[in-house]
């Protein structure tokens, strides 16, 4: 059900709606997620398995591949709305339940873009957290402003375009 609700209505979904919709009075609910962040935390396990998945499948071996990437995340940062932004909201927040999704963020990043450096894609070692950030604001552009998938991938390639080795006789 806070599945379903999440999707319908995002992350400020009321969680009183969701214990209602569940058949269970409102402290049932609280006593086991005191927090929406708590719930979202419970509910993103899956979300953070997949973008693993994600991270361990791409090759980084060209720029379409990093590319492909950056879209990827920017899509999983909008898989319900308003995620994007909690996540930014939260991401420094050392106490957040939603460390483990940012940590997992971190990390399918950083070997993303290790092996885009190792293949000679990207022209130096790059801050994944700083990467992360800028993903995170495209998913939030894009949500904000309905953007298309197209459009997205371009504001993501612009990002891409400064990080990477000019093809030889440009730049």
């Amino acid at each position: 059900m806070a599945r379903i609700e999440l999707e319908l209505n995002g992350t400020e979904c009321s969680l009183d709606n969701i214990a209602k919709k569940a058949g269970v009075g409102s402290a049932t609910l609280y006593r086991h997620f005191a927090t929406r962040e708590d719930l979202l935390s419970e509910l993103l396990l899956s979300w953070v398995d997949e973008v693993r998945r994600d991270a361990d499948a791409t090759t980084a071996d060209d720029w379409d591949d990093v590319l492909d990437w950056l879209a990827r995340l920017a899509d999983h940062a909008m898989t319900y709305r308003g995620l994007a932004r909690t996540m930014a909201e939260t991401e420094g927040d050392e106490s957040s339940p939603l460390r483990t999704a940012h940590a997992a963020v971190l990390l399918a990043n950083a070997q993303v873009f290790d092996r885009a450096h190792a293949a000679g894609v990207v022209a130096r070692p790059v801050d994944t957290e700083e990467i992360s950030r800028l993903v995170t604001g495209v998913a939030m552009i894009a949500e904000q402003s309905q953007l298309d998938s197209t459009q997205s991938r371009a504001l993501l390639a612009i990002i891409l375009n400064g990080l990477t080795i000019p093809p030889h006789g440009q730049g």
